[in-house]
């Protein structure tokens, strides 16, 4: 029988091989989707499952507000680890990381800047899980001078050598240090929230180690929880350390005096990569809004892909109604009717599941290129996946083929043979219904592709108080040691060059903060960037009142530029002259000699933060972290040439990286260009789809009304009026689907744009143009279908009347 059916199915499938070749098509694209997206769905929700005590592993963060400043960090103080430990004995283990940023590496002569290098107390290993390839975790980061690494890091400078017992050099503006690797782990898995190359033993570094500065923050805790603490109860235990610890019992006190608050709190570590988005991160995190969205999309392209799938099928079952007729006749009984069309579309289904699957597997790599994740997809790895892909496709199979099944099944011979099929006229509520929830939710998806374009081009470029463009900035200016003057002179003299500029902090790049004091604001917090007197000019800031830093003014060592976040949050109606000072020491005070107007450094996610520019080499000893050239136009690739050879001749041999300032800021904006990205893929897929079942739609109702047409041709009527005629129809369902789709899109972008704090506005354009395409893409959908049945030859149609 299965053999007898499977023939049946390929014959009627070669009879009407293209209308079939759409069927499967449209359901196999809308499997080949949803099993792409529930692909980057379940990778977004395994990060850092892969630690084997990832369920009781938690970050420690801290929460404060300062003055009218507020602030939610990562970084913790050196000591708090050791008093956690000490105080709760429900901690299992508990370790400290210091990201070491930028390093020079040499192994026998061969130099890398390293931008993923840590320190980390032994105790590491005993909270992340982490496999040895070569060394041990015991062992491995408990002496001075010691360095792990991993297996890709290994290669890099080892090449097939055994690494265990080599030397490495790390150098950086505080000093040079001899290290000696211990072990050698796998890379860490890429849906981890942190990624490292070197770890090196804190006890490598006294001053660090054993700090006991609460209120120096440049450490990230994590700790283990024992087995099942109730850790609600855990958490009510913290306000008490925080008070004796940082606060000597006083923090009742410093709460009324200042009216601020700081909090200790936990971060489940299964929780960082879609929940957190708080200073310090050691990654751009996902967000669980964006998941959702893509869950929700999964589930509404697999539901269009499914109905369309069931629509196609009753209206190819349709023409087979002679069919049905003769079998009948010669005594075909109902239930095996029923049986065969359901089989066929079982059968037509498993086709389509396999080419969808065939579809998301070749496609894969394009689409993990375009997420940025490494995807793969476990058909048979899983034991759920592959048996829920069969039963999905045989529920299709089963709902799809029930229909045109128990419809054509009913009807009597004679009135089958006669071409009298008027049953579908029974359920035009359900056609009517199919047009406006596909063409509402593809009308909600263009209105979304153009908000989220919208957005990010105003993220990206409109009004950011300063210019990204043009500017290569070089990473390591450790390396030019005392050449750094005479560096910049050279770079200066070279005609392609505008400017230069030596600065600690970048825009796009975290700014640390300290607390300050003034006369009438007691504490408050400012983010933080020493500067040369170019950086004005190579970042085009506008100065709003007094002036930039200039080596013409000895005293600037003293001076500080602050934006207008400052003078808000400062209230100070004339800010020049003014005094602050470091808060709680008193010992570096700052005149202010100028405001800038405000620029996004950082994301527009939040509004721009207070902050203050100091003098490079002022009263603060920082050293430069990065040089900034901005580039005359058409001259970048001459500027780079001599970028190369210039620092070839005052670097030490230390190797020149940079990267483009407009590149490296676009990348606070990672997961708004992926959405984009997929938004418009998955928008044009869905409406691909919609089409298709349109497409089934107007074939099936076109089937109904023949005799309606060709009563109308005889009576006079012109193909453009017939067409008109069945188009209308869809066209006011359109219509309609866009009057659904308009508030429902405006409450789900009002709710998107929730997430920034400078925003765009919701323009009526939008609506107005997603209204067009969905109408224009829908007519030409039709005109197919309509002008084939309005040119078909009356005759046809009449013959039995």
């Amino acid at each position: 029988m299965i053999r007898n059916l499977i023939k049946i199915t390929l014959r009627s499938t070669k009879k009407t091989f293209g209308f079939s070749l759409i069927n499967i098509l449209g359901l196999a694209i809308g499997i080949a989707c949803s099993v792409l997206i529930m692909v980057f769905v379940w990778y977004e929700l395994s990060y850092d499952k892969y630690n084997e005590k990832a369920d009781r592993i938690y970050r420690i963060a801290q929460k404060a507000l300062i003055g009218n400043t507020q602030i939610n960090q990562t970084w913790t103080p050196a000591p708090m680890p050791a008093a956690l430990y000490k105080e709760f004995p429900e901690i299992e283990a508990v370790t400290r990381i210091c990201n070491a940023g930028n390093q020079n590496v040499n192994c026998n002569n061969k130099v890398f800047i390293e931008k993923r290098v840590w320190i980390a107390d032994s105790s590491l290993c005993d909270v992340f899980t982490f496999h040895f390839i070569k060394g041990s975790s015991k062992n491995a980061l408990n002496k001075p001078n010691k360095v792990v690494i991993t297996e890709s890091t290994a290669s890099k400078y080892f090449g097939k050598d055994n690494p265990i017992g080599k030397m490495l050099t790390m150098s950086d503006n505080e000093g040079t240090t001899n290290l000696e690797v211990s072990a050698v782990i796998q890379d860490i898995p890429e849906n981890s929230h942190f990624h490292f190359d070197f770890v090196v033993s804190m006890v490598s570094f006294k001053g660090l180690y054993d700090s006991q500065e609460w209120f120096n923050n440049n450490f990230f805790t994590y700790l283990v929880l024992q087995k099942g603490l109730n850790v609600k109860e855990f958490e009510a235990k913290i306000p008490a350390f925080t008070n004796k610890y940082l606060f000597d019992g006083k923090y009742e006190e410093m709460k009324a005096k200042r009216s601020g608050y700081w909090e200790i709190y936990l971060q489940p570590l299964l929780d960082i990569h879609l929940n957190s988005d708080i200073t310090g991160e050691f990654e751009p995190n996902g967000r669980k809004s964006y998941v959702y969205i893509f869950f929700v999309v999964a589930i509404i392209i697999l539901l269009i892909a499914c109905i369309n799938f069931m629509n196609l099928n009753t209206a190819k079952s349709s023409a087979r109604s002679r069919e049905v007729g003769v079998r009948k006749v010669v005594g075909a009984k109902r239930r095996s009717l029923i049986i065969q069309f359901i089989g066929e579309s079982i059968i037509i289904s498993y086709i389509a599941l396999i080419i969808g699957m065939a579809i998301a597997e070749t496609l894969l790599p394009l689409y993990g290129n375009l997420v940025g994740r490494h995807l793969e997809i476990h058909y048979f790895n899983n034991y759920y996946v592959l048996p829920l892909l069969i039963l999905l496709a045989t529920s299709v199979g089963i709902i799809s083929g029930s229909y045109p099944a128990f419809f054509l099944s009913s009807f009597k011979p004679v009135n089958v043979l006669k071409g009298k099929l008027r049953g579908g006229a029974k359920l035009p509520w359900l056609r009517n219904t199919l047009v406006v929830v596909q063409f509402t939710i593809s009308v909600i998806l263009i209105v979304g592709t153009l908000l989220i374009y919208k957005q990010l081009n105003y993220l990206q470029n409109e009004r950011l108080g300063f210019d990204k463009e043009q500017v290569i900035v070089l990473r390591n200016p450790f390396a030019l040691g005392n050449n750094s003057k005479v560096f910049k002179e050279d770079l200066k003299k070279y005609e392609g060059i505008e400017d230069i500029t030596f600065s600690t902090r970048i825009p796009g790049k975290m700014f640390n903060n300290m607390g300050y004091g003034s006369d009438g604001k007691e504490s408050f917090t400012l983010n933080l960037c020493a500067c040369d007197p170019s950086f004005m000019n190579v970042m085009k800031l506008e100065i709003i009142e007094g002036r930039f830093f200039s080596d013409d003014f000895l005293t600037d060592t003293s001076a500080v530029i602050i934006n207008e976040s400052a003078v808000k949050l400062l209230e100070w109606k004339d800010p020049i002259e003014k005094i602050i000072n470091d808060y709680g020491r008193k010992s570096n005070k700052f005149k202010v000699v100028g405001v800038v107007k405000d620029f996004y450094y950082e994301s527009k996610h939040q509004k721009v933060r207070p902050m203050a520019l100091f003098k490079l080499n002022g009263l603060y000893s920082w050293p430069a972290s990065y040089i900034s050239v901005r580039i005359k136009p058409n001259k970048l690739v001459d500027v780079i040439k001599y970028l190369d050879l210039s620092w070839k001749k005052y670097a030490r041999g230390l190797p020149l990286e940079y990267f483009f300032l407009n590149e490296e800021y676009d990348i606070l904006y990672k997961n708004e260009k992926q959405t984009q990205q997929l938004f418009i893929a998955f928008s044009v897929l869905a409406i691909f789809i919609a089409c298709l079942g349109l497409l089934g739609l107007s074939s099936y109702i076109a089937e109904q009304r023949t005799k309606e047409i060709g009563i109308r041709k005889v009576m006079g009527a012109s193909v453009s009026t017939i067409t008109y005629i069945l188009s209308a129809n869809f066209t006011k369902w359109v219509l309609i689907s866009n009057i659904f789709a308009w508030p429902i899109g405006y409450y789900l972008m009002t709710k998107w744009l929730e997430d920034f704090a400078y925003k765009v506005s919701i323009s009526w354009w939008m609506f107005a143009l997603a209204a067009l395409l969905s109408i224009v893409i829908a007519l030409v959908t039709i005109s197919y279908q309509s002008i084939k049945a309005a040119t078909r030859n009356p005759i046809e149609s009449l013959r039995y009347e």
